[in-house]
């Protein structure tokens, strides 16, 4: 990380421009931070959002770079049995040949004061917190992190609150490898009626959109006495 940070300060870090899947992408990030999530038994929830390109132009080994230090923050900041969620949508982009993608990471973890937050993208920023110290970290990942994003043309946000968990927004546009994928109606399934159950109210609207775009009809709920 250090290496990196000074790759940065003195301009020599180049980002690739390579087709790559971003749904394997998500998968090898997940994979990568399972054990950990798995190790303080805490719950990963992922959710995606109107998803039409899947295949687009950057640099995979960077953007990867970005999200595992977020959510390594993410699992290191909560305690155990603690919530930790990734929820990905792609947005109309004004950039021809391109889609817009917003990456969210929330925890339910210990949250940052206003006053870290304004200097949580510094080098070597860490905060002085009982909580937090003995955490192990450079307190680069998050100035790398935003480095590599304004590199590639995106913003990154963040809302935390303490006590109560943090939320990363990350914002870029990739240029698309192939056109929109549309869902083509299933004749078997078509005009069937569905009926979604979650606890979580944005997954049960995220997987009815899906279905009722082949055609099936779908109704969801958030009451397991409701669906009975």
């Amino acid at each position: 990380e250090v290496l990196d940070m000074a790759k940065i300060e003195s301009g020599s870090i180049d980002l690739a421009e390579e087709p790559f899947d971003l749904s394997e992408s998500i998968e090898n990030l997940i994979t990568m931070m399972n054990p950990q999530i798995a190790a303080k038994h805490q719950e990963l929830k992922v959710e995606l959002v109107d998803i039409k390109h899947e295949h687009v132009l950057g640099d995979p080994t960077r953007l990867q770079q970005v999200f595992v230090n977020i959510m390594g923050n993410s699992v290191k900041f909560t305690p155990e049995g603690g919530t930790i969620g990734l929820r990905i949508t792609e947005l109309p982009s004004s950039i021809q040949s391109s889609a817009c993608y917003e990456f969210e990471f929330s925890d339910t973890g210990c949250g940052m004061s206003e006053e870290f937050m304004k200097r949580l993208f510094e080098p070597f920023s860490r905060a002085n917190d009982s909580r937090t110290t003995k955490v192990e970290g450079t307190g680069l990942g998050m100035a790398i992190s935003k480095n590599i994003v304004d590199m590639m043309g995106g913003t990154i946000a963040v809302k935390s609150e303490q006590g109560k968990g943090s939320e990363f927004t990350v914002t870029l546009d990739c240029k698309v490898c192939t056109e929109s994928v549309k869902y083509p109606p299933i004749p078997g399934l078509k005009g069937t009626r569905a009926l979604v159950v979650d606890d979580d109210a944005q997954t049960c609207m995220s997987v009815s959109k899906m279905l009722r775009e082949i055609e099936m009809e779908a109704d969801w709920t958030t009451s397991g006495k409701e669906a009975i």
